[in-house]
């Protein structure tokens, strides 16, 4: 875990597992995106399951240490990007280049009441359906009571809860 970020949720391993087990093949081949990456634990997940590739997006300098060190002790760098920057920046400046299969999402929770949710706020940002490839999935892990809309790029699939976790299956929209 990065040192110094209280705000860090990992997502539990049990969590990990069913995600990961219900996604099965898809994993394979597909290329990642880790937003909200925190220790990089869910990117690195999908590597390791066959994921061709990862990029892994956190603002804060100490996760992206921390994802450095946790890809570098899985050898397994050579297949990653750790990009250091605002989720919506880097989103914008992935837009030019290819298109994600699987993007893997896990957002702080709001802490206060009334306040937005940032799952909903990133499910309704426009550049990330531009950087998901029609037919790739959106994993978004988010507070129960969060009630998302998809906007009319993303279709709901399914759900997963998990105590006070929900976890959102998308598929982006063809066209």
């Amino acid at each position: 875990m990065p040192r110094g970020a209280a705000d860090v949720r990992p997502t539990p391993d049990k969590v990990k597992g069913a995600v990961f087990s219900s996604l099965g093949e898809m994993v394979v081949s597909a290329r990642a995106l880790d937003l909200y990456a925190g220790s990089g634990a869910l990117g690195i997940e999908a590597l390791s399951r066959g994921a061709a590739s990862a990029t892994f997006v956190d603002q804060s300098r100490s996760c992206a240490e921390a994802i450095r060190k946790n890809l570098a002790s899985a050898r397994l760098e050579e297949t990653a990007t750790v990009v250091e920057a605002d989720i919506n920046r880097a989103l914008r400046r992935l837009g030019g280049g290819p298109r994600f299969t699987l993007v893997l999402a896990d957002p702080p929770y709001a802490k206060t009441p009334g306040r937005s949710s940032l799952a909903q706020e990133l499910l309704d940002n426009a550049d990330l359906a531009s950087v998901t490839e029609p037919g790739g999935w959106l994993i978004l892990e988010h507070y129960r009571s969060d009630t998302l809309t998809p906007p009319g790029a993303w279709r709901f699939n399914r759900q997963q809860r998990h105590g006070d976790t929900l976890v959102s299956f998308f598929v982006r929209a063809e066209g």
